[in-house]
């Protein structure tokens, strides 16, 4: 997009070689690839996927729009078919290939939205994460302190740290790996998930 951007500016000519400036990133899940060539060639897709509240695995219909990397996890963002309105989707609960959705032996696709609306889904879905704040105790020269430093707030009842997050079960999952360098003070929600991830694994090894 942003090649199409520049060629209509007149910077970038359409015979132009753009391989030296092709980004490269790396990452572990396993369905980014097909997911990122779903969006370049504006492709239905259909995936099972996790839910993290309840464990239920359902199948779904999505037309993504572009993919994001929030707090060190990917998620694609586009239209779900099945709730009729723009859903984020992370892809490490994604739980099956991600196949191309088809209509009789043809691969459906659609039209991309003008940026101006998947700019607006994007505003709005971190607009509800502003309104998500976790209340965090950092012990003080743990690894945790080190981490967060620059964000805590140090003062006479203790050194608190607050975290705007999109994703409550991420946030715990990133919090379990300080163990006893933090405490949760709010929500007591954030506080149940990060103590009942401690169990299982204690569970696991016991």
């Amino acid at each position: 997009r942003g090649i199409t951007r520049l060629r209509a500016l007149g910077v970038v000519g359409q015979s132009s070689d753009i391989i030296g400036i092709s980004p490269k990133i790396h990452t572990f899940e396993p369905s980014f690839k097909d997911i990122d060539f779903a969006i370049a060639e504006s492709q239905v897709i259909s995936f099972d996927y996790r839910n993290p509240s309840t464990g239920e695995i359902q199948t779904r219909t999505l037309q993504p729009w572009l993919m994001r990397q929030i707090a060190g996890a990917w998620l694609v963002l586009g239209f779900d078919e099945d709730r009729g309105e723009a859903r984020n989707f992370m892809l490490r609960r994604i739980v099956s290939k991600v196949e191309p959705a088809t209509s009789g032996r043809e691969i459906r696709t659609f039209e991309r939205p003008e940026d101006s609306i998947i700019e607006a889904a994007v505003k709005d879905l971190d607009d509800h994460a502003k309104k998500q704040v976790a209340t965090i105790r950092v012990s003080r020269g743990s690894e945790a302190w080190f981490r967060y430093e620059l964000d805590l707030q140090t003062n006479n009842s203790g050194d608190l740290l607050q975290l705007n997050y999109h994703d409550l079960y991420v946030l715990a999952e990133q919090l379990r790996e300080y163990a006893d360098q933090i405490e949760v003070v709010e929500p007591k929600e954030l506080a149940t998930l990060v103590e009942l991830g401690f169990r299982k694994v204690a569970d696991l090894h016991g």
